[in-house]
This record gives C-alpha cells, sequence and structure tokens, in this order.
C-alpha cells in the first residue's frame, strides 16, 4: 500500500500574516464599500484554500454581492496557476446555469484539485488516528483541541458530511 500524505497535517504551514491580499470594491445605492480579500497561493495547501474560500464568502457578503459578481470575482482571490484551473474548469459553463449550487460545486472541485488524493477525507481520519496527532507537550489542552476541531472540521468539509456553518 502506498503511503498517501493528508492534504493538511497537525502542524499547520499556514501563515495569515503573509498572505497577499486584494481589494474588491462593489457601490450599491451611491454608496462605495470596499474589502481586503486574502489571495490562495499553492503553496498555502489545502488549508490555505479553504481560509481564502471562507474570507471570500464572508466579504462577498458583506459586500452582498450577487451570485454573478461572486463567480466574476472569484478568480480575483486566485494565484495565476489557481486562476488557470478555475478559468479552464468553468469555462464551458453557460452563464444560466452559473448558480450558487453550481459554483459551490466548482469551488469543492478545486479543493480537491489540491488534495493531492482520491480519497482526502479517509486519508485525514487515518492520520488524526495516527501518532502525528497526538497533543504535544508544548501545546496547551486548548490549543490541542482547537486544532483538532480544525482538521476534523476539514475532513468532513472536503465531502460535505458535516454542516457548513461558514456558508455563502
Amino acid at each position: 500500500m502506498v503511503n498517501v500524505q493528508p492534504c493538511v497535517k497537525y502542524e499547520s504551514k499556514l501563515d495569515i500574516s503573509n498572505i497577499k491580499e486584494v481589494k474588491m470594491d462593489k457601490t450599491e445605492n451611491g454608496v462605495k464599500r470596499s474589502k481586503y480579500f486574502p489571495q490562495f497561493t499553492a503553496s498555502m495547501g489545502v488549508e490555505g484554500l479553504i481560509h481564502v474560500i471562507d474570507y471570500f464568502n464572508k466579504n462577498a457578503t458583506t459586500l452582498n454581492f450577487t451570485i454573478a459578481e461572486k463567480w466574476s470575482n472569484f478568480d480575483e482571490v486566485l494565484d495565476s496557476v489557481a486562476e488557470s484551473k478555475w478559468t479552464a474548469r468553468i469555462t464551458n459553463i453557460a452563464p444560466q446555469a452559473r448558480t450558487e449550487n453550481c459554483l459551490k460545486s466548482e469551488i469543492k472541485w478545486l479543493i480537491g484539485s489540491y488534495t493531492e488524493s482520491d480519497n482526502p477525507r479517509d486519508v485525514l481520519i487515518e492520520y488524526l488516528k495516527g501518532p502525528s496527532c497526538k497533543k504535544p507537550f508544548s501545546k496547551s489542552p486548548q490549543e490541542h483541541a482547537d486544532r483538532m476541531e480544525v482538521l476534523i472540521w476539514t475532513a468532513n468539509r472536503r465531502d460535505e458530511t458535516a454542516p457548513d456553518y461558514r456558508r455563502f
């Protein structure tokens, strides 16, 4: 059996202090509002992509983006490589088919394209059971519990087996 690594590990490599941001504006009823959105790069891995997607959804809601605006602005939060993948994937989706559910499905595909496994949820669950996820002496019980919660939430989110509290 080939040893497949999980798409997210206990020791996070995501450093949100160094994430590039892009500014998006929306003018509504003569009022211009702006938000800064983190931008994904492949070096951030799946954890970074999920972070970027969550902030995109949060900021898109704050700016009151329509579903069409979400479709037209999502590529702005992707680096050139991820944007190329995304564009190639969605190019042939007709405008009338670009619904909220379709966007969620395509974003799920994008996450899957960065997991490097056919069954990332199962791989991550097995990883969670192993010695790599035992509480390190240097971590407080709360820090360990918080990290484990993120890992479990990530595993479940991948196949939508748990409620998604960070909705569009």
